[in-house]
């Protein structure tokens, strides 16, 4: 007799943690769909859900929270994966209870008790130093359950569209939670970089209307989020995350900000594998000088790239992972 699967995918999507979790649990789902494979979602912000047109039948409508509730619930509605798709530290004894009655599959979070994950994913294409060291600490980095690289992204496929030379693209997340958008749009505006180019801002799903409502003071075209739109951009200046990786999958030219010190790292590493991509640091330390130093280097900048290797990995994963 097949075993019945039944996934819950908890996850983090607010003002706060931004959108990239909820869509990559999005990405999973319609390839489980196509597998007539069902799968529940639970966050800390239930009404996110709303901005992914998801089913009522695949939400659970409580707030995450990881204790013991939350494995009396795992228990009695018999999940035999659960899926955690947030970065946050997690009681090592919860993860060890839990795993003692489903599959735990961690998605890019370092965390003391990750030895007794089923898998530990992390869909980007590199690890820093401090990355490596930290799971070395709580898992030991070449054990079987770590899994990162290019055989391990969980992204969107994107279709490569027709540049448009004198476009440039900017998108700070799926929220913004620190206001980079208007550190941006602020520099530009205040520079004769605004005269020379076509700029558009892309706000994200959970972007709050107020700050869209600011953010209007600068005279730069402000659009709901469209990767094909932005992706027909000669340049795109973006903060580091899911975007990153889908745009360098079509060869995207992009300019990163980074939100901390872990994101800058893995950036700098990208930046220097891939001339489509440039590395501006930590949003608090980038200057306006060097901002529109880099678009105008970047605009000029010719990409010989005709293809690469980036590309969406999720059927591979989940065949791993469910074995179909």
């Amino acid at each position: 007799m097949t075993l019945k699967i039944k996934i819950l995918y908890c996850l983090k999507s607010s003002k706060k943690d931004g959108s990239g979790h909820l869509a990559r649990g999005v990405y999973i789902r319609n390839f489980l769909n196509r597998k007539k494979i069902n799968i529940n979602f639970i966050s800390n912000n239930p009404k996110s859900f709303k901005k992914f047109n998801l089913n009522k039948k695949e939400i659970i409508n409580k707030k995450l929270v990881i204790n013991k509730n939350l494995y009396s619930f795992i228990k009695k509605k018999k999940f035999n994966f659960v899926f955690f798709d947030l970065i946050e530290k997690i009681n090592p004894r919860i993860i060890k209870k839990i795993s003692q009655i489903s599959k735990i599959v961690m998605l890019q979070n370092i965390t003391r008790g990750m030895n007794y994950c089923f898998y530990n994913i992390f869909p980007c294409l590199h690890l820093s130093k401090s990355d490596l060291n930290l799971i070395n600490k709580f898992n030991n980095y070449k054990k079987k359950n770590i899994l990162y690289g290019k055989n391990y992204l969980i992204i969107k496929k994107i279709k490569k569209q027709k540049i448009k030379k004198k476009l440039i693209s900017i998108y700070a997340g799926g929220s913004d939670p620190y206001n980079i958008s208007e550190i941006i749009l602020k520099m530009i505006s205040n520079s004769k970089v605004l005269a020379n180019f076509e700029f558009q801002f892309f706000y994200g799903n959970l972007f709050d209307e107020n700050k869209i409502f600011k953010l209007q003071k600068y005279k730069i075209p402000i659009k709901r989020f469209n990767i094909k739109h932005i992706s027909s951009s000669v340049v795109v200046i973006s903060t580091f995350g899911l975007i990153t990786y889908e745009l360098l999958s079509i060869n995207v030219k992009q300019l990163i900000i980074s939100y901390n010190s872990a994101h800058d790292a893995r950036a700098k590493i990208l930046s220097k594998k891939y001339k489509t991509i440039k590395n501006l640091g930590i949003y608090k330390n980038i200057s306006q000088k060097n901002l529109i130093k880099n678009i105008n280097y970047f605009i000029d900048f010719k990409n010989k790239v005709v293809s690469n290797d980036i590309k969406d990995m999720t059927p591979r994963i989940m065949n791993k992972l469910i074995k179909f």
